[in-house]
């Protein structure tokens, strides 16, 4: 059970309570708040089953009191809207929506790492959709200033395709990368694949173009123009 409750992201003390339920009232959503003996015993005080079964993401008891407790459960209610292709209940998200300036206590680095198994999931465009509807966009490094239209109307099979796609349109955002505190790989992955693009609209000739980036940059590049319109004409590309 949580002894007192810090800058919303941090819990100050722990204490061990011989009572199930005590367990089961810290987790985030009802859908996750179950149990089961090693006798197959199920133990639902919080009716998860019944959220399962309506496909419904509802908080364990108060939901600003759940996010009050971690601020990053408004972000872990849209990844499993995108992973679950779950509604989220209106309770619930009208609370989201009150304490989405609370994310910007959260680390950026347990941010990202919600927000990569968000573009995992099958209901994805939905998610976007919905931390651009909740404002939850505004309060989240790099995000906050991506043109909400071109995020929208992006298509990306993945989080770092969604960080290209961006940078390609606002060559601004490049300098916002640092912020999200990537690894050196995935920062010189966006920064190649702008330069990329640059260097085909530039007229480059394909012959340079193929010793300069590898074959999977190149790819990578082609499938991610074919959905988003990034360059124009890709004979260069695809000679390369």
């Amino acid at each position: 059970t949580d002894i007192e409750i810090d800058d919303h992201s941090v819990t100050d003390h722990v204490l061990f309570s011989g009572r199930l339920k005590d367990d089961l009232q810290r987790r985030d959503f009802t859908m996750n708040a179950m149990a089961m003996t090693k006798q197959m015993s199920f133990h639902d005080p919080f009716s998860g089953r019944e959220s399962i079964e309506k496909q419904e993401i509802i908080t364990v008891g108060e939901p600003d009191e759940r996010f009050g407790e971690d601020a990053l459960r408004i972000i872990r209610a849209i990844r499993f809207m995108s992973v679950l292709n779950f509604s989220i209940e209106s309770t619930t998200e009208n609370s989201m929506i009150q304490n989405a300036h609370t994310v910007a206590h959260v680390s950026v680095e347990r941010i990202v790492t919600e927000l990569k198994k968000t573009y995992s999931g099958n209901g994805l465009n939905m998610a976007k959709e919905k931390l651009v509807q909740t404002r939850l966009i505004e309060y989240i490094p790099f995000f906050k200033y991506i043109n909400q239209e071109n995020y929208l109307n992006a298509h990306a099979d993945d989080f770092m395709d969604e960080l290209i796609i961006q940078c390609i349109k606002d060559d601004s955002l490049i300098d916002r990368i640092k912020d999200l505190k990537l690894s050196n790989a995935e920062k010189n992955l966006i920064k190649n694949s702008r330069e990329l693009q640059e260097s085909v609209i530039n007229g480059e000739p394909p012959r340079i173009i193929a010793y300069q980036y590898d074959e999977e940059m190149i790819d990578r590049l082609l499938t991610l123009n074919s959905d988003n319109d990034l360059i124009k004409d890709v004979s260069a590309l695809k000679e390369a």
